[in-house]
């Protein structure tokens, strides 16, 4: 069950709105990392274009402009160029390791989060462009007369390789971050966590098929049906999944509800007003955190992977997720320049718990940490909100009986326990 946007009441965007929804569309893209390649890469030629042509005017009319040795110089821009396209060899490698260590280790739902992740985009971007800048001016270096001296474009290569170097250390901190699942479980909660700061919209539960509605701007909405005089319909919620024949918005006119002609101009904009995206990334909402943290409980309990431990630090994640959702989700009205649909506390509580307390109802482990996880939901939120704790804990005790033959293990099943085993509360 959902809950409608609330409706914009404002005259117009303000330049608050239009940055806000800047940044909601922006979180809600995924340009994997062919942008920020392609950006510095065309920075970086033309800077290779710029600079030696710059040390060619200053090395015919500057008397102190210094000597260097050619040979010497040509011989350290094909070495940096060549150490380059090594380095941006070895960030793919690095990138599909850890992609191949999360997949199997945690869930295929970590391959968003390792492909945007900051270090590994500007790492690749930043080799391959200083492979594309060393060997435009070792080019340039060799085809021009003796009075180019290229101080302006080795300093630029010396700037490179300083900046790479500090790249290849955070790029191998990271990778080794990353290939601990422990780790790499903890920094997809941060994830979610940082989607509960009210910048990106909440979702609704949709099956991860296709792309989604994450956000719509119903500030500028409103403003568009003044300026142009219409009525605009948004025809799906927030969360629904799109296909490319998906009705989105429809236009009626304010005066007579004949139909305003939709030029190719109007269809952008109005698109404009709407982020699409993929519903289940962490970092579009509650829900795509709460799924992906859930998934990866579900891969460590069957038998053939045998691994509850690793479900009990998803619990201990999935725990303090429900409490931050009810202290800014459920406690909060969405920006009208982000209205969507929100989920109820009870959808919530049953994602976050409902397939692992089925998934490991033979664990002992699981039981107890669930157990634990509901008492203490219960000692801290409101009590408006215990009734689908109350539920979930009558549920773990119906199974006790059927589960565990003997009243000893009868009793360490019905023991809550926030480690999973070792560290008991009656």
């Amino acid at each position: 069950m959902t809950t409608p946007p609330t409706p914009d009441t404002r005259g117009s965007e303000s330049f608050a709105d239009r940055l806000r929804w800047a940044r909601v569309r922006h979180a809600t893209s995924d340009d994997g990392t062919w942008r920020t390649s392609a950006i510095l890469l065309a920075a970086s030629l033309a800077a290779g274009v710029a600079l030696p042509a710059a040390d060619h005017h200053l090395g015919g009319r500057v008397d102190w402009y210094p000597l260097m040795d050619d040979a010497a110089t040509t011989t350290v821009l094909v070495i940096v160029a060549g150490a380059m396209i090594t380095l941006a060899g070895l960030v793919f490698t690095a990138l599909t390791t850890v992609m191949q260590t999360g997949m199997m280790s945690l869930s295929v739902r970590i391959v968003p989060l390792i492909r945007r992740d900051r270090i590994f985009r500007w790492s690749m971007a930043t080799f391959i462009s200083a492979f594309g800048y060393c060997v435009l001016v070792a080019l340039a270096h060799a085809v021009t007369d003796d009075r180019f001296t290229p101080l302006l474009s080795t300093a630029g290569a010396l700037l490179i390789v300083l900046v790479g170097a500090g790249l290849l250390i955070a790029l191998v901190a990271r990778t080794l971050h990353l290939l601990d699942p422990a780790t790499l479980l903890a920094t997809m909660a941060t994830v979610g966590h940082r989607s509960l700061d009210g910048e990106v919209v909440r979702l609704g539960e949709r099956p991860p098929t296709g792309s989604a509605l994450l956000a719509v701007n119903t500030v500028r909405l409103n403003a568009l049906q003044r300026r142009w005089g219409v009525d605009i319909t948004l025809l799906c919620g927030v969360g629904d999944a799109l296909t490319s024949r998906t009705p989105v918005l429809s236009l009626a006119s304010a005066t007579d509800g004949g139909r305003p002609a939709l030029t190719p101009a109007r269809r952008r904009t109005l698109l404009g007003c709407l982020a699409i995206g993929d519903a289940y990334a962490p970092r579009n909402g509650p829900v795509g955190a709460l799924r992906t943290l859930v998934d990866i409980a579900l891969k460590a309990l069957p038998p053939a992977a045998n691994d509850p431990s690793r479900a009990v630090q998803v619990l201990d994640a999935l725990e303090e997720m429900l409490v931050d959702i009810v202290d800014t989700t459920l406690s909060t009205t969405p920006s009208a320049a982000h209205a969507g649909w929100r989920q109820e506390w009870e959808d919530y509580v049953g994602l976050a718990t409902d397939e692992i307390r089925l998934a490991g109802v033979d664990s002992l482990q699981i039981g107890r940490r669930l157990r634990e996880m509901l008492h203490s939901l219960l000692a801290e939120l409101p009590e408006d909100l215990h009734g689908p704790l109350l539920v979930r804990l009558e549920a773990l005790d119906a199974t006790i009986a059927d589960r565990w033959p003997t009243d000893f293990d009868r009793g360490l099943a019905a023991t809550a326990d926030p480690l999973g085993v070792g560290a008991s509360r009656a």
